[in-house]
């Protein structure tokens, strides 16, 4: 627990514009716009995954470019338009590691994107990456929350280890 400031959190939310943000950050109250997801453990299988998503996202939606964050922020944040419809509503109960769809369905557009194809070992390693994460951080954090009957969403990262020693021991 000496380290929980630097558990990453990701970020979803959409704009007025209709414009889908993401972010990974150990710092969320820097983009309080967004709902945020996590406490995660690992900082590299949620980095790994996170920028797997960032780059599949690009095959099935257009990327904006937006402000490059200030010097000292910790939070990657990317925004997409044309996302397929209801893409918001899945990646978050993806993240809240509720329900895997989201994943099938961003693979089942990806077969019908010629760059995807094209890069399809690179896809691969993507999807690969965004299924162990969903594996290994986000349903067992939705797991651990299920049996002490956690509802606090997103958990605190203060609170995350003391969460995991208490469904330990239910």
């Amino acid at each position: 627990m000496a380290f929980s400031f630097l558990y990453p959190m990701i970020g979803l939310g959409t704009t007025d514009a209709g414009l889908v943000s993401i972010a990974l950050s150990s710092r969320p109250d820097e983009r309080p716009d967004l709902a945020w997801h996590g406490a995660y453990r690992s900082r590299e299988i949620t980095g790994e995954a996170f920028f797997a998503l960032v780059r599949l996202l690009g095959h099935v939606g257009h990327r904006e470019k937006i402000v490059r964050r200030a010097r000292g922020e910790r939070t990657y944040a990317f925004a997409y338009r044309r996302l397929p419809r209801g893409s918001v509503d899945g990646w978050t109960a993806y993240l809240r590691g509720e329900d895997r769809s989201a994943l099938s369905s961003l693979v089942l557009a990806l077969a019908e994107k010629p760059s995807a194809c094209r890069d399809r070992a690179a896809v691969q390693g993507d999807v690969d990456a965004l299924d162990g994460f969903f594996r290994h951080e986000a349903r067992r954090l939705r797991e651990a929350c299920g049996r002490v009957g956690e509802e606090r969403w997103p958990v605190p990262q203060t609170d995350r280890d003391a969460l995991f020693l208490r469904a330990r021991r239910a």
